[in-house]
């Protein structure tokens, strides 16, 4: 019987857990650090594109929580708009990943679906909650956000049906900052009234280090993905302005612009992080 006093959070993820990206690294931090009166399930899947975290780590770090790990079939690659739009309507690989779950481990299903909260950094996974009366918030971190902006008839068509099919049990989207342009289009045109900013940077009430107290050099650290949408476009900029006298300039991480980062002189780059803290 399920506890009132315990709120339950249910993570979907496009990826599995082991892949330790931010989103992945940010579910195992909650995991760690969260309340007694809070209880975590992960729903993650098979879709490995890079392993970053050993399965030990990974397995010592959720162990008292629920996980589920389903089949992942990925089509996002296909370029045939038709093909997808098929695949979309008709043999929807998704809807069978989660027939798949409710006819192997029904109780976990229903214990997903009968969760408190869902934050999906998957957003096709909605449907899981179609029904459900409970908050189901969606994410920036799927690249279909991008459809809002479909350029041929045919896109056009494969996005409104993606949309239907995919947004309509979600009751608000958590957006990037660089995405706020989605905030109007979200609530106008799609009726989704309860949308937010996702902040970028830390929360300064938790993380308040005295600079005086220490008197050296102020050490500033960026730890995201290396691309413009983590705000790279203006963080760049304004190292080349200082000089490296008082402050320095830490970055950790990879993607597009890795090159461009470790080849700076005013910036210490530290590669991609491991879980034990050192360069992988």
């Amino acid at each position: 019987m399920k506890n009132n006093n315990i709120i339950e959070i249910v993570f979907c993820l496009r990826a599995n857990i082991s892949t330790g990206r931010g989103t992945e690294n940010y579910v195992l931090n909650l995991v760690k650090y969260k309340p007694e009166d809070i209880n975590v399930l992960i729903l993650d899947t098979d879709f490995t594109p890079v392993q970053r975290l050993s399965n030990v780590y990974v397995q010592n770090t959720i162990s008292p929580i629920k996980r589920i790990t389903i089949h992942r079939t990925n089509f996002a690659n296909i370029d045939n708009i038709f093909l997808r739009m098929y695949r979309l309507i008709i043999s929807n690989p998704i809807r069978k990943d989660i027939k798949r779950l409710k006819k192997t481990e029904y109780d976990t299903y229903n214990r997903i679906r009968r969760a408190d909260v869902a934050y999906l950094f998957a957003n096709e996974y909605s449907i899981l909650f179609r029904g459900r009366n409970i908050p189901v918030i969606g994410s920036n971190h799927s690249d279909e956000l991008t459809m809002f902006h479909p350029k041929s008839f045919a896109s056009k068509l494969y996005s409104r049906f993606y949309i239907y099919l995919n947004f309509r049990n979600i009751n608000g989207m958590h957006i990037f900052p660089k995405q706020k342009w989605l905030l109007p289009i979200l609530e106008k045109k799609y009726g989704m009234k309860n949308n937010f900013i996702l902040p970028i940077g830390v929360d300064t009430n938790l993380f308040n280090p005295d600079y005086a107290l220490h008197n050296r050099k102020l050490k500033f650290l960026f730890v995201a993905a290396l691309n413009y949408s983590k705000g790279l476009d203006i963080i760049l900029p304004l190292i080349e302005r200082f000089d490296n006298e008082n402050i320095e300039f830490h970055v950790a991480g990879g993607g597009s612009l890795e090159d461009m980062v470790s080849s700076n002189k005013k910036i210490i780059y530290h590669g991609i992080l491991s879980n034990n803290g050192g360069s992988s």
